[in-house]
């Protein structure tokens, strides 16, 4: 009798919590919060290797504004020889230096703002050839390891980069050899905007 009462106590105690604790289904919410959105203003500038037969870096900067009046600064870079630049055992050691520089490219005299450092990495992909045989290969880019996008908190700074006697560069993982370069403000024209 003392085993039925306990049995008995046990299941009503578990029936007592599981109807206490009803599930409410939340919907999820899908407005924008104030200041959010989508980003539609950039100015996209090109990145060259500055030595093609070595490294062959190359890719953009894109500026973006936001609605919270910050500029939004994001880096993209490709290589064929990214395989060589990559160090597959510890990838993330291996880091690359960015900085928005004075004046145009060749004259590399002040560091107006320093970006985050530029990261590499390889995603693998599969092709099949027309005998049906698989074979993986790696798709090797680069960008901001940091965070995707550099903030600018200058209410002014994405007005005025047409203004701007600037370049931009990408370092080697001393931060001594600069593998790829490229004009911005009045040293070059955005090669996409909106």
């Amino acid at each position: 009798m003392k085993t039925y009462i306990t049995k008995l106590s046990v299941v009503t105690l578990l029936l007592l919590v599981f109807s206490s604790c009803e599930l409410e289904r939340l919907e999820s919410a899908q407005e924008v919060a104030d200041g959010g959105g989508t980003l539609t203003n950039f100015k996209a500038y090109t990145l060259d290797a500055t030595d093609p037969a070595t490294n062959n870096v190359f890719g953009r900067i894109v500026f973006w504004e936001t609605t919270l009046n910050q500029t939004l600064v994001q880096i993209s870079l490709q290589s064929p020889e990214f395989a060589d630049l990559y160090d597959i055992t510890t990838p993330s050691d291996v880091v690359y230096p960015s900085a928005i520089m004075a004046d145009a490219v060749g004259v590399e005299t002040t560091t107006s703002m320093s970006l985050y450092d530029v990261e590499f990495y390889a995603s693998a992909y599969t092709t099949t050839d027309a005998e049906g045989e698989e074979t993986t290969a790696f798709n090797y880019y680069g960008e901001f390891g940091e965070s995707k996008f550099f903030i600018i908190d200058d209410a002014d700074f994405y007005g005025s980069i047409e203004d701007l006697d600037s370049h931009v560069n990408i370092y080697d993982a001393d931060g001594t050899t600069i593998l790829a370069s490229g004009n911005i403000g009045v040293n070059a024209d955005p090669v996409d905007s909106n």
